[in-house]
Formats: structure tokens, sequence, C-alpha cells
């Protein structure tokens, strides 16, 4: 439903081109692992999927008044960053092991310009725990659409890549498969904007970055 409602917006203004229903299966648990480049990123991971899915976001999200109801509508559920958190671990096994479909953004929080942040090591223990069937996204031009410190969007063509669905061999550690989970998600920094870019205003709010 809320695709449906959003779509006269969202397809126009983001122009997807996305290779994720060709790679996503229809049923099964998975877990879709994306970087994270924007506050858009849940809306270009979800929206082409051939099903539905649930996301882990920040718990400070559901404390905003509005928003906090419509995402957790739209299947999200919160988790506590930088700490143990035991009800959104056990909101996910429950997810997971009734086939569900969850996305995450295992950097934690969005890049300022494109570069990877540290991919957090918890990852790692919840694939290894749950025996994770991953998918990966690469958002390539999300940092460009609406830069972490930047007042305006842009409106471009979004550009995504998707992995088909891979497990991970039980006896890797917990480092190679943060080392692994970086190299599928890294995407090009200093890629440039489409052809068919618009902007205004687009150095305000620079300041907070510089």
């Amino acid at each position: 439903f809320a695709i449906l409602i959003s779509a006269p917006f969202f397809f126009p203004a983001f122009r997807y081109k996305s290779d994720v229903r060709k790679h996503c299966p229809k049923d099964g648990p998975l877990l879709l692992l994306a970087n994270h480049t924007s506050a858009f990123d849940p809306v270009w991971c979800a929206n082409l999927l051939p099903r539905n899915a649930n996301f882990m976001a920040s718990a400070a999200l559901f404390r905003v008044p509005v928003l906090g109801t419509v995402i957790r509508w739209c299947g999200a559920f919160p988790k506590m960053k930088y700490v143990k958190d035991a009800e959104s671990m056990q909101t996910l096994d429950r997810l997971y092991r009734n086939g569900e479909l969850i996305v995450m953004f295992p950097e934690g929080n969005r890049t300022w310009d494109g570069r990877q942040g540290p991919i957090l090591p918890g990852i790692a223990r919840l694939i290894k725990r749950i025996d994770g069937r991953v998918m990966f996204t690469r958002i390539h031009n999300g940092h460009l659409y609406h830069p972490r410190w930047a007042r305006w969007p842009r409106w471009m063509r979004i550009v995504t890549t998707s992995s088909d669905p891979v497990t991970f061999d039980p006896s890797l550690s917990e480092e190679e498969i943060v080392a692994r989970v970086a190299e599928a998600l890294r995407i090009d920094p200093d890629v440039e904007a489409p052809r068919g870019t618009i902007g205004f205003w687009l150095a305000e709010g620079l300041p907070n970055y510089l």
C-alpha cells in the first residue's frame, strides 16, 4: 500500500535503474544488506522488491511524531544504536525464522561523501548466528541525490545493483565476514551525477560537512 500511494512521486523523482527484482528470491528468509548513502535508502532498496520488506531502523526515528508511526506501519522495527539491544535481536530472529526479508545498513550511519564507513562487527556475529542468507545492494549515487550535509536534494536517476543471495562458510571468522561485506557494498565515491540531473542551491549546507 505504501508503495502504491508513493509511486506517483517516487518513481518520477528517482527514475530508478535497478536490477533487484532479477536477483531477489520471492520467498524464504533473507538479509538484504545495503550501503547507507541517504535518508531515502530504505525507499530505494524496497520499492522495486518483489516481496514485502522489514527494516531495522534507528530507535530515535520512532520517537519522531507521525514518522515513527508511518515507518512502523511500513515494516520497520527499532534498534538502539551502539548498544546491545536484545529486544531488537529477538524481533529480527523471529522475522527471519518466519521466512521474512529484512533490510539492514551495516555501516550504521549515512556516509558524508560516498566513502564507506566502518562495517559494524555485529553484522558478522548475526550472520554466523542465524546462518544467514544474504543479498547485497549497492546504491551507487544516493550520496549525490541528497548528501547528508545538504539542505536541498538534486533530482537525478538513482542507480542500484544487487547480487544473488549468498551464504557464508561457517569456518569464516567474523573479521573475514566483515571484510567480505565491506567489499560487496563498496562504491566509487567519485561517481558522476547522471545526465539529466537538476539541482539548485547545491552548496547550501556545505559548511556542515567542511
